[in-house]
This record gives structure tokens, C-alpha cells and sequence, in this order.
């Protein structure tokens, strides 16, 4: 109830706002998302390449976890990397520094499928 209604009102609020404006209510979200976790005893699983991440394959996801991920090309925002428990990183080859948003969930939701969902 109380994030759905803050998710709606927050994102009235984003669609008229100026770049600075949306940056401080993202923040403000991100805090408020990260308060209604704790209360829920469900911590928040980054995923982004980040200086501190460590990589997916080495690390043991929780069965009851929330995964957040970064924007492509800018990564997370501090406030972002702050709220997060850890943060993992997809190890890949070459150059790359950015990978799509949703091939990077499918694959950190296959990576905990692998783990939690056990035949």
C-alpha cells in the first residue's frame, strides 16, 4: 500500500520535472525504497560493475532479496550503491562497461533461479 501510493505520486511528480528535480526525487525514492526493505527484512541486491562489486558467479544470492540495477552507461547513483547490501557485478569480456538493463535482470534472475529453484 504505502509504496505503491508513493511510486504513483512520485512518478506524477517526475513526468513535470526539470533533470535536477528528477534527480532529487530519485534520491528521495531510493531512500524511502530502502526504509520499507529494511522494515521487510529484505535486503537490496546492486547490480552494476562498480569499483567494489563482486562478481555474480562468486556470490551466494538470498532466497528473499530485491535486485536494483544501475542505468545504462551511468551506472547506479551513489545514493543508489548506498542502499544496497552488496553490489555484483556480471563479469564480461573486452571493452564493455555497459550491458542492457533487462539482459542484465534475465540474467541475474537466472543466476538466482539456478541457486533457489531447485527440481
Amino acid at each position: 500500500k504505502g509504496v505503491k501510493a508513493t511510486l504513483l505520486h512520485n512518478w506524477e511528480l517526475l513526468r513535470n520535472a526539470d533533470s535536477a528535480e528528477m534527480i532529487r526525487l530519485l534520491n528521495e525514492m531510493i531512500v524511502d525504497f530502502k526504509k520499507d526493505c529494511d522494515n521487510r527484512s529484505v535486503p537490496i541486491i546492486g547490480i552494476d560493475n562498480v569499483e567494489k562489486s563482486i562478481p555474480l558467479e562468486n556470490y551466494q544470492l538470498p532466497e528473499k532479496c530485491v535486485m536494483l540495477f544501475g542505468q545504462e552507461g551511468a551506472g547506479m547513483s551513489e545514493e543508489a550503491i548506498a542502499a544496497c547490501k552488496v553490489i555484483l557485478a556480471i563479469s564480461q569480456r573486452g571493452s564493455t562497461r555497459s550491458m542492457n538493463a533487462s539482459a542484465a535482470g534475465a540474467i541475474a534472475m537466472y543466476a538466482w533461479g539456478l541457486q533457489h529453484l531447485k527440481n
